[in-house]
C-alpha cells in the first residue's frame, strides 16, 4: 500500500496495481454505482453500495460544537471527498482510517432546509469482510464438452488450495440440457485469486 501511495504521489497515477485491487470480485459484483456517481444523483435514492480507498481522513468542529468529518475517498473511478455531519458521521467515524479499504451501503436524501440532495451512510464494512458477511456461494457455467478427468483434477486442486465456508455450485450445460450441482464435500474461500484460477476453467460464475 505504501507503495502505490508513493507511485500516485511521484506519477499522479498507479503502476504496479490498485489498492482495491485484492477486493475486484467484492467490487464487481457487490457495488452498484462508483464514488464518481455520488455527484451525479439527481433524485433520491433508497440504497446503493460503492467502495473507497481512505486517502485522509480530517475531524473538524462545526458551529453547534458538533464534530464533522472530511474523508477523501478513492476508487477505480477517481477521487471524491465526503462530508458527514451528526449522527451520520459519529457512528461510522472509526472506520475512517488512512489506507482502510471499505464497502459502503448509502442512500441519498433531500436535505429538510434546503431541498437538497445528501449523503447519508447506512452501513459501513471493511471490504475484507464483505466475504465472510454478505457471499454466501459462488455458481460456475461449464460446457459439458470442456470437461475432461484433467479439468476436474484442476477444480479439487484449486478447492483444496482455498478452503473456506462458502458453497460452491456448477451449472454443467450444453445446447440440450442444463444440470446444477452443489459440491457436498467441499466448501471454499472466496476471494480474487480463487476466482482468478477458476477463471481458467470458467469466467462465467455469480455470486450469492
Amino acid at each position: 500500500m505504501k507503495l502505490l501511495d508513493k507511485e500516485k504521489e511521484v506519477l499522479g497515477i498507479y503502476i504496479s496495481g490498485h489498492p482495491l485491487d485484492d477486493y475486484i470480485v467484492e467490487v464487481k459484483n457487490f457495488c452498484t454505482h462508483q464514488i464518481r456517481d455520488i455527484d451525479l444523483f439527481n433524485a433520491p435514492i433508497h440504497n446503493f453500495t460503492f467502495s473507497g480507498y481512505v486517502k485522509s481522513h480530517i475531524e473538524r468542529m462545526g458551529k453547534n460544537n458538533k464534530p464533522y468529518g472530511i474523508i477523501s475517498l478513492e476508487d477505480y473511478s477517481g477521487t471524491q471527498e465526503l462530508r458527514l455531519f451528526g449522527d451520520n458521521y459519529i457512528s461510522f467515524k472509526n472506520y475512517f482510517i488512512e489506507g482502510a479499504l471499505l464497502y459502503f451501503s448509502a442512500s441519498m436524501i433531500k436535505r429538510s432546509w434546503d431541498g437538497r440532495l445528501m449523503l447519508k451512510l447506512n452501513k459501513v464494512h471493511l471490504l475484507s469482510d464483505v466475504s465472510s458477511k454478505l457471499i454466501r456461494e459462488i455458481q460456475f457455467k461449464i460446457s459439458s464438452e470442456t470437461l475432461d478427468q484433467a479439468i476436474v483434477d484442476k477444480i479439487l486442486m484449486i478447492f483444496k488450495k482455498h478452503p473456506g465456508h462458502h458453497n460452491v455450485k456448477f451449472t454443467v450445460f450444453n445446447q440440450d440440457f442444463h444440470l446444477d450441482f452443489l459440491s457436498k464435500k467441499y466448501k471454499i474461500h472466496i476471494c480474487s485469486e480463487f476466482v482468478s484460477e477458476m477463471a481458467e476453467i470458467s469466467n462465467q460464475y455469480k455470486l450469492n
